[in-house]
């Protein structure tokens, strides 16, 4: 007997987490760990086991002033793009991330 692998794994504890909590929020990143969670959720969705709107898909999008300060938050949102989700994505000032700026 083969040990399940690293995504039937995450699948079947998002699907645990499904069945306990009425409404699941993935905060993606565009990370390893959050773009990981992400394929499988995409799994899931495509195997029935879920639907669209199961778990929501946020993205958080940080700036200081005019400039935004999450850098990597196009690939992560075109990565999110290429599976079929548009995440939500929230945009928030860091006063003090922009004081650090200047």
């Amino acid at each position: 007997n083969k040990p399940p692998s690293a995504k039937e794994q995450g699948k079947r504890v998002l699907l645990e987490m499904v069945d306990t909590y009425p409404k699941l929020i993935l905060g993606y990143s565009g990370g390893m760990d959050s773009s990981f969670i992400l394929c499988c959720i995409r799994d899931l969705i495509d195997e029935r086991k879920i639907t669209e709107d199961t778990i929501e898909i946020v993205q958080g999008v940080f700036t200081g002033g005019d400039v935004i300060l999450t850098l990597d938050h196009e690939r992560a949102t075109k990565f999110a793009n290429s599976l079929g989700f548009n995440p939500r994505i929230y945009i928030k000032f860091c006063s003090l991330c922009n004081k650090m700026a200047l």
